[in-house]
């Protein structure tokens, strides 16, 4: 199956899933898009085993579990995505919010990052494994950065406070260069080179990016000053964003943090004139293009991550993964989110929220998505095949019960936590 057919195949499914759900099921889209991807993986699966592995359905199984899901997702669609979602934020609910995104992108990426391993490696024990401790804290790397294309795609269609949404979505855009600092940090401890001193891999993955995003998005914005060709418009906002997301991956710094901050200065840059880009794109088209890029990403995304499990080998003991995994997430994530919010100060909550209420939300609504399983699937290249699979196992169970378990029952939390806060309000 070359490209074409798979694109072609792959349409057809999101198509299909779509249709079904909005006269049938009435799920979140993206939601939808995951689970019955991942239901139509199943069965696949199932067929196959049946027809023991010949024929038309061994070709398929084949075609649509083996693409190159990491350097798909890291190399074509990861810099599109983020600079449109970027481009999207509310820069004044951002800089309102700054303080609680700055440390839920960093603060509570580390804490929850040594959290999970300890936990998973605690767990471990007691399930009579013999885990290796760098391993379970390398994959709290993996799976503590909340996912900004889960974030962007999901949340913000969940009817969430806006301060809320707005606080989830930087975050998300942000803490994935925490999480990719701290990976290649412990990836060295783990194969037993000597890994780099963190500060140093920090400033190039995050200082690099910001440097380099701000030098060309400053000329790329200038360049499109001296036209008035909506086309050209779109042509200079996608150059930008992809060639400063090569060049941050050629010099080892985040391509992911360099396409928020152009995205985030194009977006700056278009309100502070305004009426100049309203007066020569008169029907929105650069805005309609990028969303729609967005859109159509998203759900390929979407649907190819549960179109991976075609392709994925069931680690020793899954079961038992399955619990530990889910445990040591939400744990993790509780308290990193809630040492974060000690140094928020009592007032600094964004939405009003006491500090309970605001740390369950927060916890919540970690969704986890693709740049959780590009990294996890990266370590098949250091580690051996049975703690291979075991990190890449237990990263599909957190990513599906973040984005279908989580993902379907955040506004419900969400529900109780308002009504409950007005009832102490009307008692009050």
């Amino acid at each position: 199956m070359n490209l074409i057919e798979f694109l072609i195949v792959l349409f057809m499914i999101i198509v299909i899933i779509n249709i079904l759900n909005n006269r049938i099921f009435h799920i979140q889209s993206d939601i939808a898009l995951v689970l019955f991807s991942t239901i139509t993986s199943v069965i696949i699966l199932i067929i196959d085993l049946l027809l023991g592995q010949k024929g038309i359905m061994e070709s398929i199984t084949h075609s649509l579990g083996n693409f190159d899901f990491h350097d798909y997702l890291l190399d074509y669609m990861l810099a599109l995505m983020l600079f449109t979602g970027a481009g999207q934020i509310d820069l004044r609910r951002f800089e309102k919010n700054i303080k609680a995104i700055t440390l839920l992108s960093f603060l509570t990426t580390i804490i929850s990052s040594v959290v999970f391993g300890a936990v998973f490696y605690g767990l471990s024990i007691l399930l009579g494994f013999e885990p290796d401790f760098f391993v379970c804290l390398l994959l709290g790397c993996i799976v503590s950065p909340t996912d900004p294309i889960a974030a962007t795609g999901i949340l913000n269609k969940m009817g969430l406070s806006k301060d809320v949404s707005s606080v989830i979505e930087g975050e998300s855009l942000f803490n994935d260069g925490m999480g990719v600092a701290l990976f290649v940090f412990v990836k060295g401890l783990v194969t037993g080179k000597s890994g780099e001193n963190f500060f140093i891999v920090m400033g190039r993955e995050v200082m690099g990016a910001i440097i380099i995003s701000l030098i060309i998005s400053y000329i790329m914005v200038k360049l499109m000053e001296f036209t008035e060709n909506p086309f050209n418009h779109i042509l200079i906002g996608f150059c930008s964003v992809v060639s400063i997301y090569q060049i941050c991956l050629r010099v080892g710094a985040s391509g992911a943090i360099a396409a928020v901050v152009c995205g985030m200065y194009f977006a700056g840059a278009r309100h502070k004139k305004r009426e100049f880009y309203e007066r020569v794109d008169k029907n929105g088209r650069y805005d309609a293009f990028f969303s729609t890029v967005d859109e159509i990403l998203n759900s390929m995304l979407f649907v190819m991550i549960g179109l991976t499990i075609l392709s994925v080998q069931l680690a020793n003991k899954f079961y038992d993964l399955l619990g530990m995994g889910i445990v040591a997430t939400i744990v993790s994530r509780y308290i990193g989110v809630y040492a974060s919010t000690i140094l928020m100060g009592k007032k600094q909550f964004p939405g009003g929220y006491s500090r309970g209420q605001f740390t369950s939300i927060m916890t919540w609504a970690a969704l986890k998505g693709g740049l959780c399983l590009a990294l996890a699937m990266e370590t098949r290249a250091f580690l051996p095949e049975n703690l291979y699979l075991g990190v890449l196992n237990t990263t599909y169970i957190i990513i599906f019960f973040t984005v279908i378990v989580q993902g379907l029952t955040v506004k419900k939390g969400y529900k109780y936590i308002e009504n409950k806060r007005k009832s102490m309000q009307v008692s009050g």
